[in-house]
């Protein structure tokens, strides 16, 4: 399974989107910060 991860850069925070690649299914959806801390959620959210 591969999975797709939409990021929209804006200036005080980003919208991320994680779904299936061959499915579209979306697994999540959320906003980050922008900030170390909210680079840091995201990269934990990839890592489960």
């Amino acid at each position: 399974m591969y999975l797709c991860i939409g990021i929209d850069w804006a200036d005080q925070s980003h919208a991320i989107c994680i779904r299936v690649r061959e499915t579209r299914r979306i697994l999540a959806e959320f906003e980050i910060i922008h900030t170390a801390a909210g680079i840091k959620q995201l990269l934990n959210v990839c890592t489960l």
